[in-house]
């Protein structure tokens, strides 16, 4: 049973004194997210995406308070061993947390805890009761709150939950200046292979082989950062821009190779203390346009190539490859 069915559950409810608050805390109003985590009852962890199981029991749940607060009421039917449980299934890993009050007139009787992958984790069975409680998910893993009816009797348990977080996975950013750089190792999941001026830190060597496009600011940057990193992809012009690309090294060594058919339009900058390969020693590795020279410039294909490109500026120009390159 999903949350948006058992609000009307609630409200017909005879016990609305007697009730399991889950108070879900938001930090102003709306959802509010820190880098991958999700703050309040919202987002991945809306109502929608809960399930709630009252086990035959008269247990309920009070919606009117979303996103700020949600009040579950746990069972007192009568019957001897209820549970009421709401339950979430992680989007993705890491902390899940919250503080507690426990209210109950049933002391030592009704219990309240958290379930862990159907585990009960038992944190409460006496009235007044507070603390905080944190706990390490893994994504797919089930986790939730429950109450223990008990013996069904002298009124439900009643738990208040604040300041409530769990893991999501963060928004994917594209490569901008909000930040002093992104790592290549990230891209496809937390970045957007998109540049618009920020700078892309090939921060371990390997093959990167997603496409690329770049807008034209001049602060496109893509820094070898010391590593031997091969890019296998397309750097093309986003929509109408004369795409443009700086390489840098904030490290020592290293060498940035492209593979791609790459078609950006704007210019190529290489820094001093960068390297700029085009192909490794196969016959793909291509830019079009003026490089600006600071640092290396290597062509290394094993086929006939011509350059059009204006090749400028002091930097150093190799043919390693097995045939020849002729700049036209």
């Amino acid at each position: 049973m999903r949350f948006c069915h058992f609000l009307r559950f609630f409200l017909i409810s005879r016990r609305t004194f007697f009730q399991v608050t889950v108070l879900f805390f938001l930090k102003g109003m709306g959802d509010l997210q820190a880098a991958g985590l999700q703050l309040g009852f919202a987002g991945d962890y809306a109502p929608a995406n809960w399930t709630f199981n009252p086990n035959g029991g008269d247990g309920a749940v009070n919606l009117i308070g979303i996103p700020a607060f949600v009040t579950v009421t746990g069972n007192d039917n009568g019957v001897f061993g209820i549970f009421t449980d709401v339950t979430m299934t992680a989007t993705a890993g890491g902390q899940v947390s919250f503080n507690w009050d426990y209210f109950t007139d049933d002391s030592g009787v009704d219990r309240f805890g958290y379930l862990f992958s159907g585990t009960f984790n038992f944190l409460s069975d006496q009235h007044g009761e507070t603390g905080f409680t944190s706990f390490t998910v893994a994504l797919g893993d089930s986790f939730g709150i429950r109450i223990d009816g008990a013996d069904g009797i002298f009124g439900p348990g009643n738990a208040k939950i604040t300041n409530f977080s769990a893991p999501i996975v963060p928004a994917r950013q594209v490569i901008d200046t909000f930040q002093p750089f992104y790592l290549a190792s990230n891209v496809g999941t937390s970045v957007d292979p998109v540049f618009v001026g920020g700078t892309l830190r090939a921060d371990a060597g390997g093959t990167y082989a997603a496409d690329f496009t770049l807008d034209n600011p001049g602060t496109n940057t893509l820094d070898q950062a010391g590593n031997v990193a091969i890019f296998s992809g397309v750097f093309s012009d986003a929509g109408g821009a004369n795409g443009q690309i700086a390489l840098a090294n904030s490290g020592s060594g290293g060498a940035v190779t492209l593979t791609g058919t790459n078609t950006y339009t704007g210019g190529t900058t290489i820094n001093s203390g960068a390297t700029l390969q085009l192909g490794n020693a196969g016959t793909t590795g291509s830019i079009v346009g003026d490089v600006a020279n600071s640092g290396q410039l290597v062509f290394n294909r094993s086929d006939a190539i011509g350059f059009a490109g204006v090749v400028s500026g002091a930097g150093a120009l190799t043919q390693a490859g097995a045939n020849t390159v002729t700049l036209t």
